[in-house]
């Protein structure tokens, strides 16, 4: 709506290109109903503005009617003139701003590619933002995951050593445990592997994915236990 009212337009759209597969990314429309929005998406890629990803420089279409991929907005809008300018991120373009008059509408073609030239570049900063974050939360997903895996590896069964009849009695038990909702007590004198196990059960169950939270009662006094392992009851 900003760029309409700025250049007293009739359409304008923003469009990016998807780097997965070249095809347009219809990122905003205004003057343009559902059905055209739609067949702007779909139809932009085939159209002579699309040569802007090559020549990385300002487009003009002087009667939009002319342009195969394009004409519907001169039926459905009455978009004759239409301008186009580029969005480039570090030098290289990833989208365009566009704006589209009807016919007999005094435009200044100068006015309207430095007008549009600005909202390019704030759409620019926006997209290496999002960008930046996008690149980040993969990074953090990458290494959340890689970390399960290491735990996983870390409380695999496998990593359980004894050979004895009361290990393998408490291996079977781990395994069936692990695959119920039951609550687990786990007994036995410091050092054992008390931790060792509860974290084989939980890293093998269908909570595996969820945190595995570990609270040192030894340093939570008496009157608090129970509310940090239940909670409390609000009254």
């Amino acid at each position: 709506k900003t760029v309409i009212r700025a250049l007293s337009a009739d359409v304008a759209f923003i469009v990016r290109q998807r780097a997965d597969d070249g095809v347009a990314d219809l990122v905003a429309a205004e003057g343009v109903g559902v059905a055209d929005f739609r067949r702007l998406e779909s139809r932009i890629a085939k159209s002579s503005l699309w040569r802007m990803f090559e020549l990385s420089k300002p487009l003009a279409i002087d009667d939009v009617g002319t342009d195969r991929a394009l004409d519907f907005l001169a039926f459905g809008t009455q978009t004759r003139f239409l301008v186009a300018v580029p969005v480039s991120v570090k030098g290289k373009t990833v989208g365009m701003v566009a704006a589209g008059f009807r016919g007999g509408s005094r435009v200044e073609e100068n006015r309207v590619v430095r007008v549009l030239g600005a909202y390019a570049s704030v759409i620019a900063q926006a997209m290496l933002v999002e960008r930046m974050m996008d690149a980040a939360n993969r990074k953090l997903a990458e290494e959340n995951l890689h970390l399960k895996q290491e735990l996983r590896q870390k409380y695999d069964l496998s990593q359980l050593i004894g050979n004895s009849g009361a290990m393998r009695v408490a291996l079977d038990q781990v395994t069936q445990i692990a695959r119920s909702n039951s609550t687990v007590l786990l007994r036995g004198e410091h050092g054992t592997g008390k931790e060792l196990i509860a974290g084989a059960i939980h890293y093998n169950s269908l909570r595996s994915k969820r945190s595995f939270v570990k609270l040192n009662c030894s340093d939570v006094p008496d009157a608090l236990i129970e509310n940090e392992i239940f909670g409390s009851d609000k009254k």
